[in-house]
């Protein structure tokens, strides 16, 4: 993103307590995910679960013992599906076993998306391509990556096999992500990292995968403007995030390419008059940076190109709301104190790149988010 204004509205007085239930079922009995004639010889590891647009639920989970190749015995790592409807209840019978192949360790990298059209999305790492010569009694060479898709129906839409490259060994670490009915396939090996995009029907975009530079051991795809995403990583001066159309072609850098800038517009004198239990000049102060916040957001909608954050480091005189008269136009508030205090401040973000920001964060975790936009 080439603009970035950031804007803190310094220890706003207004403060709300945030509460969230759930309630999936009123039968508390556990649910059976995979019963005991299953084939797992370990617990189940690295549980992972993704809602459809449809309220059901994917599962997606490894657990490893051995695998007998020839005359010999080998670690070997079995991943499982299971979908659950909106009642919590397992749509198959039995777990859909996934894969069954010989590792070189008893851990698999493995990743869950869904699809557009409600599918499961599912990535792998194990040495399928070695078995052939496990049977002679040698020894893995390394990890290959795969993927697969699987309907609400149970069938392997990408073959029982799913998409795989033997020609890329290594230890990879493996990630999906769903961008409009499109899927991108990223698998790293040693340092190199690749990236493949499949369509809804398993076309492979690109005759071999390509290759992406970074830093990053990680890296997260997010949908963006016009069909395009924005694909965030490290690189050797912090955290990137590039917007990239279908090819991974860069948008932003093809652009002016004049530079962007950071801007922090601080409304301080809120925290002041909190401090001293000022309501009237607090509103003052807080009117204005409404004001100024009116005609950032103006500017920025006409830009296109700025995300603009407005929010506070702390609270501050625990201010409460009390009894009022509408006709009137009048509200009381009462102060708790004159200090800071642990009460939630709100969040509020508007422009490209703002799925990135969502539910309930730690203040670190904003800052984070915040300087991922940052090149």
């Amino acid at each position: 993103m080439r603009i970035l204004i950031t804007m803190m509205m310094a220890a706003a007085g207004l403060s709300m307590p945030l509460t969230a239930t759930a309630q999936w079922n009123t039968d508390d009995t556990p649910r059976c995910v995979v019963d005991a004639s299953g084939q797992s010889e370990n617990y189940a590891r690295a549980s992972q679960a993704r809602r459809t647009a449809d309220g059901r639920t994917w599962l997606y989970w490894m657990t490893w013992g051995r695998k007998q190749i020839g005359d010999n015995s080998y670690t070997a790592v079995r991943t499982y599906v299971q979908l659950l409807d909106a009642d919590g209840c397992a749509v198959f019978d039995e777990p859909i076993l996934v894969n069954d192949h010989a590792t070189p360790m008893w851990w698999s990298d493995h990743k869950l998306c869904v699809a557009s059209d409600g599918s499961a999305i599912v990535t792998v790492a194990d040495s399928r391509c070695d078995e052939p010569s496990l049977e002679a009694g040698g020894k893995p060479s390394g990890f290959q990556a795969a993927i697969y898709k699987i309907d609400q129906e149970g069938n392997f839409l990408w073959g029982l096999d799913g998409i795989t490259y033997p020609q890329f060994t290594g230890t990879p670490t493996t990630d999906a992500y769903v961008v409009g009915d499109d899927t991108y396939f990223i698998f790293k090996t040693s340092d190199t990292k690749y990236i493949q995009r499949i369509s809804a029907d398993g076309d492979e975009a690109w005759a071999e995968p390509r290759l992406w530079e970074s830093e990053s051991l990680n890296m997260q795809i997010i949908p963006s403007a016009d069909d395009d995403l924005l694909l965030f990583d490290d690189g050797p001066d912090g955290a990137r995030v590039h917007r990239l159309n279908r090819d991974l072609e860069e948008v932003w850098a093809s652009a002016s390419g004049e530079k962007g800038f950071v801007a922090m517009l601080e409304g301080s004198c809120i925290d002041d008059w909190l401090h001293a239990n000022r309501i009237d000049l607090a509103m003052e102060e807080t009117l204005d940076f409404d004001r100024t916040i009116g005609d950032v957001l103006q500017w920025a909608e006409t830009d296109g190109h700025t995300l603009v954050i407005v929010t506070a480091d702390h609270s501050t005189g625990a201010l409460t709301l009390q009894d009022g008269n509408i006709a009137e136009g009048r509200i009381g508030v009462e102060f708790g104190n004159e200090s800071h205090n642990g009460l939630a401040v709100p969040f509020f973000v508007w422009g490209p790149g703002s799925d990135a920001f969502g539910g309930i964060l730690e203040n670190c975790e904003l800052s984070n988010i915040i300087s991922s936009f940052i090149k």
